[in-house]
């Protein structure tokens, strides 16, 4: 009776952990859509930034350039 308590319950915890693997597999497909979407829609906006500004690639360089050195702190 014993075994056949364990047995069933090991059966249990073995099926669990599929679902779960299978779940995870989902969740990670998810993740990399997502991320892979958001890379996207920041290019996106770059481009309608750089649209809408007239600006070039190297004009927003510079201006991304001088805004990183101004949020960044003084080391004196």
């Amino acid at each position: 009776m014993a075994s056949t308590s364990l047995e069933n319950r090991i059966s249990a915890k073995e099926k669990r952990i599929k679902e779960l693997e299978a779940q995870q597999k989902r969740v990670q497909q998810q993740l990399a859509t997502a991320r892979r979407d958001l890379k996207a829609l920041q290019a996106d906006k770059v481009n309608a930034l750089l649209t809408e500004s007239h600006m070039t690639y190297e004009d927003m360089a510079k201006l991304l350039q001088k805004q990183h050195q101004q949020d960044a702190p003084d080391y004196h």
